[in-house]
């Protein structure tokens, strides 16, 4: 079986330590990570994953200084969980957002677009 990457499962090159760029610190990839994308991997094979760059506590703090910046209103770029590419997420995009409950979005509009119409198959 091939990992994210197309190495074999006998040679996984991302079960070494590696260096979050934000802290400096060293962390390893959890088996439950590898699996959860890989599984995605597969489900989506137009789109190229990879597992995380930064350790949990940096992915953590990420996400809610993406928050405290919807709180107050400026627009704020976003990655896309999908092709990795910036998007922008607009402060009018923000309130209707929160007006309606809703999470920030993980994916850029194009990506959103491709998932959306599958998102329901198979139930």
């Amino acid at each position: 079986m091939a990992n994210i990457l197309g190495a074999e499962s006998g040679s996984d090159p991302e079960n070494r330590p590696r260096i979050c760029p934000d802290c400096g610190l060293a962390f390893i990839t959890s088996n439950g990570e590898r699996a959860f994308y890989a599984r995605r991997a597969a489900a989506q094979p137009h789109v190229t994953w990879q597992l995380p760059k930064r350790c949990e506590a940096c992915r953590q703090m990420k996400r809610k200084a993406h928050e405290v910046a919807r709180v107050h209103g400026k627009n704020i770029e976003l990655v896309c969980k999908d092709c990795a590419a910036p998007f922008l997420f607009r402060a009018p995009d923000q309130q209707f957002y929160a007006a309606r409950g809703f999470q920030t979005p993980r994916r850029c509009p194009p990506c959103r677009r491709v998932v959306r119409p599958h998102k329901h198959e198979g139930a």
